[in-house]
């Protein structure tokens, strides 16, 4: 049943001349990365997909083969693709990008868009909705390109800069400065301005205080 499906989809797409995406889905759970395979190929009728569980694994990809879409998490494990979105985006500016993450928006807003990052999906979604974006994405990428910021109650986290962005996502899992500096390349003591900067942006005066905002936060609908 499945194959019959994916056979009448990709004939349908050429019988009708659209232009065939070629895919990478990257996450660290291969039952997510199975599940968005199959809407893809069978759902969709796109067949060509590839899919890469690392950081690593992504870069590889993206250079044995030219995608045009990537459907990426943010976090693989202990590895943070915001770390690698700089060179993704530098090398491959052509790439459409969609976000399929745990974490909210909210958080990153600034600096997804500061690297032309419109779509995002949030895992806690219904499949319904998860499919519709999936296929708006992939059937329209510009479809949000230019669509303006959406105002929210998370304004200030929308405020930071992608580096205090980046520093946030380590000072969340509990990294100590060094660790942060040395993932980051960058000073110690940049990292503790960094940090300032956050909790002035977030009106909070520690990390306790912005886990705890932060845990606030997810409690509400996205």
């Amino acid at each position: 049943m499945a194959e019959e499906k994916l056979l009448k989809n990709s004939y349908w797409h050429s019988t009708n001349f659209i232009t065939m995406p070629t895919i990478l889905i990257v996450d660290d759970h291969s039952i997510v990365r199975k599940g968005l395979l199959y809407h893809c190929r069978v759902e969709f009728g796109y067949p060509d997909v590839g899919e890469a569980d690392s950081c690593p694994g992504l870069m590889a990809a993206l250079r044995r083969k030219a995608y045009t879409h990537l459907i990426l998490d943010l976090s693989l494990g202990d590895e943070s693709t915001l770390e690698i979105l700089p060179n993704v985006r530098r090398l491959y500016p052509s790439l459409n990008i969609l976000i399929f993450s745990m974490l909210r928006f909210e958080w990153y807003e600034a600096t997804l868009r500061y690297y032309g990052i419109r779509h995002f999906i949030s895992k806690d979604s219904p499949e319904t909705e998860t499919v519709r974006l999936l296929r708006l994405f992939l059937d329209n990428p510009n479809s949000m390109r230019d669509a303006p910021v959406q105002p929210g109650n998370d304004t200030d986290f929308a405020t930071l800069s992608p580096r205090e962005t980046e520093v946030l996502y380590f000072l969340l899992k509990g990294e100590t400065n060094a660790t942060i500096a040395d993932r980051l390349n960058m000073l110690p003591g940049n990292v503790a301005t960094y940090k300032q900067r956050i909790f002035h942006k977030t009106n909070t005066e520690n990390v306790i205080q912005l886990k705890e905002r932060i845990d606030n936060l997810s409690r509400r609908p996205s």
